[in-house]
């Protein structure tokens, strides 16, 4: 990433756009679970009033945890030689990050957190990145491997219908944590990826792959601690998540089972990477983390249906948190970029 491919008006812009689809999607579900509620036996509303403000906001808080430990996780993998930043910013940053996601599909979010931090604790861009996408790649591979450990190893009371369909996704998820890892334990691509033999019109772009990969594999398998700690921040991350969606399904009366709970998340979290390239990609992401909540958590469908609900509404509250974090490190960096 170029340093200037991003300015403040960029970002600037990516705030409002962000804030407005957020405007809009509240209105969406708003309607739509009035809809749902009013002409289906789904009793969405009811549900929601019985719903107990303790174990809600014992939810939130917990899930608020995750934040905090994703933050830690990137940390632990910026090299030893920079200073690190500290981590209630760097919690907000990513929160800012989580906004400029939703307003543009892609990685724009993870690029404008690097460049964030480069900018505010003058640590390389190149190494803010490196680090940055790295953990992202360790979260979506911890996702990936114990959702898949789960579902073939552990005992998931799933109805028969649905079997087939989860483990043709599971099957899909496991291949993509395969050909990932394969890919971050391959060697240099310029020993594998010909394409500028054949088209020297390419050359710029495989210079630009091979210079990417080598930082991510230096900040990968050159810091053996601070990848353990990563992971070691990723699983709590996983696990603080799971307890405060476990919260949310005693809010309203539901039974817990912890590991279809588990699965539940953990699938949820690797699939989304297929979508996240997409407008409205959460839309996916709550169909399908509903649809496993029925299935594989073995909730009622009024119960499902109100903890997704209340999940996506904390992931809202967290881009508003987000966007007042960007709002603010725009204005303490605007002397300095554009």
């Amino acid at each position: 990433m170029k340093e200037n491919s991003i300015n403040a008006e960029k970002l600037s812009d990516y705030q409002k756009k962000g804030f407005r689809w957020l405007l809009f999607s509240v209105l969406l579900i708003f309607v739509l679970t009035t809809l749902i509620s009013s002409n289906t036996d789904i009793d969405i509303i009811g549900t929601l009033k019985r719903g107990q403000p303790f174990w809600l906001t014992i939810g939130f808080a917990l899930m608020s945890c995750a934040f905090i430990f994703m933050s830690l996780r990137w940390i632990s993998l910026m090299p030893t030689k920079e200073i690190h930043p500290p981590v209630f910013p760097t919690t907000g940053i990513i929160c800012a990050g989580l906004l400029l996601n939703y307003a543009v599909p892609g990685p724009v979010g993870e690029f404008a957190s690097a460049w964030f931090v480069h900018k505010k604790y003058e640590i390389k861009l190149s190494d803010s990145l490196a680090s940055g996408l790295s953990a992202r790649f360790i979260g979506l591979l911890s996702s990936m491997i114990v959702g898949v450990l789960l579902w073939y190893f552990c005992v998931i009371s799933t109805p028969e219908k649905f079997e087939q369909t989860i483990d043709i996704l599971t099957w899909l998820i496991a291949s993509m944590a395969v050909s990932l890892i394969v890919l971050l334990i391959l060697p240099h691509p310029q020993k594998w990826l010909r394409i500028h033999k054949i088209f020297p019109q390419t050359q710029r772009i495989v210079d630009g792959v091979s210079s990417f990969y080598e930082s991510i594999q230096e900040t990968l398998w050159g810091n053996a601690r601070g990848l353990s700690l990563a992971i070691f921040w990723s699983l709590c991350a996983h696990l603080v998540m799971v307890s405060g969606i476990c919260c949310s399904v005693l809010a309203f009366d539901g039974e817990i089972n912890f590991i279809g709970l588990l699965f539940t998340y953990t699938t949820t979290t690797a699939a989304a990477v297929l979508l996240f390239a997409l407008p409205g990609s959460y839309l996916g992401w709550d169909a399908l983390f509903f649809a496993l909540l029925v299935s594989s958590a073995g909730l009622q469908t009024p119960v499902a249906a109100a903890v997704a609900l209340c999940t996506r509404i904390q992931q809202f509250i967290y881009m508003v948190f987000g966007g007042m974090m960007l709002g603010w490190l725009l204005h303490d960096s605007r002397s300095k970029i554009g």
